[in-house]
């Protein structure tokens, strides 16, 4: 019987050991003093949401986007934000995001760049997966090509600290505008995240 009591008395300060030295996890934003609350540690869809409105509000705030000669938005083609962190982060939903954002803000028409062409020139497709018929040009019955006006492009990296029991990561979302060659717009956004013991 002493045994089978010693047995029990183990296993519940096993429980207990790890019960107490398990790490909570909290999000640290921005703008709230550093207060930690607890919530998963996983970027989830409303921190994308938070980057892509952020993304596009500043790039409509540069005043890039302007119409075109004819009145119409400009084109933007979308690549698909690459991500170098450890972690599994769906990128293409942050893409999306990002996509859907922009076509909110109404400073441009938004297609992604699935790739390049042998001209070298973006392969564009729409959210829908239905490839370039939306933005062909008609002249004098020769089906033309629109190349986009602007590119947009952009990395996910991360940086990660830890002070006593508290591990913070910081996602870094970086995003880079260009009209060819040229970088007319560049921002980053930042996620915060991280556990400790509360």
């Amino acid at each position: 019987m002493k045994s089978i009591n010693l047995l029990v008395s183990a296993v519940a300060c096993i429980a207990l050991a790890t019960g107490c030295a398990s790490d909570k996890p909290v999000v640290i934003t921005p703008d709230d003093g550093g207060k930690r609350e607890v919530v998963t540690t996983g970027i989830d869809p409303t921190d994308f949401k938070r980057v892509a409105d952020a993304i596009q509000q500043r790039i409509g705030a540069s005043g890039v986007l302007q119409k075109l000669q004819d009145g119409s938005l400009p084109l933007v083609a979308v690549s698909t934000v690459i991500n170098n962190t450890s972690q599994r982060i769906n990128a293409a939903d942050l893409t999306g995001a990002i996509m859907t954002s922009l076509q909110e803000g109404n400073h441009s028409r938004v297609m992604l760049n699935i790739g390049i062409g042998a001209d070298g020139q973006p392969i564009l497709q729409d959210r829908t997966g239905k490839a370039n018929n939306d933005i062909d040009v008609f002249t004098k019955g020769t089906k033309v090509m629109r190349r986009p006006d602007f590119t947009l492009s952009g990395t996910i990296d991360e940086t990660y600290t830890r002070q006593g029991n508290a591990r913070q990561y910081s996602y870094k979302v970086q995003m880079r505008l260009a009209r060819g060659n040229d970088t007319v717009w560049q921002g980053q956004e930042e996620i915060k995240k991280g556990v400790g013991v509360k």
